[in-house]
């Protein structure tokens, strides 16, 4: 019984172990925003992963041609060994909005999304794929509108940022880089952002709680039981 006990305990801490690689780097970030790293490529990178994807290169023209300016391509990178998520950064100060591609790890676009921070927390975002939480309040409206036709998304977008702005809200819009990473930081810190199930549901995490419950389960129980 000793025997099958040492082979469970050995064969949940393989699996803690394999589990944890991208869920302890989530775990931190959830109880501590903070510890998410932001970072700009440096040009040479930029034009690189520019150079290396036609798709990327005609969706950051299309958003020119909106009146957006590239600051760049950012990343968020989770604490410790986590991994990096890279997005082309855009603004238009003229429209207050930022617009980011998110790339996938081909550096190439996934998807679209606008974001306007605004003063005391409140916050526009709209996304151009039909996946992820929407939510209206009189603080926060995030949107999904399921299209590659970027002006019909940045309309829904630019509509319901009028409403706050005709109520008085200061949208909170920089034109550096170091403006884009402090937005992103607000971005994280919302109470939208701030809802530990959106990521405690991925990258494994729930198999590594189980492995981590089951292990100390079995070995209280080798203690007591089979001493």
């Amino acid at each position: 019984m000793q025997l099958l006990a040492g082979t469970l305990i050995l064969g949940l801490l393989f699996l803690l172990i394999v589990t944890g690689i991208s869920a302890i780097p989530t775990i931190i970030f959830v109880l501590d925003p903070d510890s998410m790293r932001y970072s700009f490529d440096d040009p040479a990178e930029e034009q690189d992963r520019l150079s290396r994807s036609a798709d990327l290169r005609e969706w950051t023209a299309r958003l020119r041609d909106m009146g957006f300016s590239l600051l760049g391509v950012k990343a968020e990178r989770l604490p410790l060994w986590g991994r990096a998520y890279r997005e082309a950064a855009l603004v238009s100060r003229a429209a207050d909005t930022y617009a980011s591609i998110v790339l996938d790890p081909a550096n190439s676009p996934a998807s679209l999304y606008f974001y306007t921070p605004l003063e005391n927390g409140g916050m526009v975002f709209t996304r151009n794929h039909p996946h992820g939480r929407e939510t209206e309040t009189e603080t926060v409206t995030v949107k999904n509108i399921p299209s590659q036709d970027f002006r019909e998304v940045f309309d829904s977008h630019e509509k319901r940022l009028r409403v706050f702005l005709d109520k008085g809200w200061r949208p909170l819009i920089g034109s550096g880089q170091q403006a884009r990473i402090e937005a992103t930081r607000v971005f994280y810190k919302s109470s939208y952002a701030r809802q530990p199930v959106l990521y405690l549901s991925s990258s494994g995490i729930p198999v590594f709680i189980v492995s981590v419950v089951s292990i100390l389960a079995l070995v209280v129980w080798n203690l007591l039981v089979l001493r």
